[in-house]
């Protein structure tokens, strides 16, 4: 098969991919992941977050006080911050697992196409794969929106949307895209 055919059908398969991205960008743009959305989060707990830092850089003195201060705004109660603190380990550990399997999956696929035959099996499975995956990581945003609508009074989901209002702002005050 020559390269140019191994690379269209690479093309197609990063391409379900992003689908699978954009579906899930869609999903929580407008569902109930909007619930964290909101125009007017307070001044006395809004800071500036860099998101383009090193993990080395990150500020964890500074998230642990956002965060402190963002449970005291919404009124969290002992469980639910118990329950808060388990959810995110469980979705921390989810993540580390789903990013090694996506490794695993996407070279699997190089291996697949940089084979001087393209095997039509091999690369069905390994699309079967990296779709699962796509479908898995979606499934586990949605169960997360869910445990925070399933965990949140109504009117601490409104004082969540409060607080994240500049979340998804530029400096200079337009959306982020």
């Amino acid at each position: 098969m020559s390269s140019h055919s191994k690379i269209l059908i690479a093309s197609a398969l990063l391409f379900a991919a992003s689908v699978g991205f954009f579906a899930s960008a869609f999903v929580f743009n407008h569902s109930p992941g909007k619930m964290f959305c909101s125009k007017n989060t307070p001044a006395e707990i809004q800071k500036p977050f860099k998101h383009s830092m090193k993990k080395s850089d990150f500020p964890k003195k500074e998230m642990k006080e956002r965060h402190e201060k963002m449970e005291k705004y919404i009124g969290l109660t002992e469980e639910q911050k118990q329950a808060l603190k388990e959810q995110k380990k469980k979705k921390m550990n989810a993540r580390m697992e789903s990013k090694k399997e996506r490794q695993q999956v996407e070279h699997r696929l190089r291996e697949v196409l940089s084979a001087d035959s393209l095997d039509e099996a091999a690369l069905k499975s390994v699309k079967d794969s990296l779709m699962a995956l796509n479908a898995k990581e979606l499934d586990a945003k949605i169960a997360d929106v869910r445990f925070w609508i399933n965990t949140l009074t109504p009117e601490q989901s409104a004082k969540m949307r409060q607080f994240h209002e500049k979340k998804g702002k530029h400096k200079s005050g337009g959306k982020k895209h």
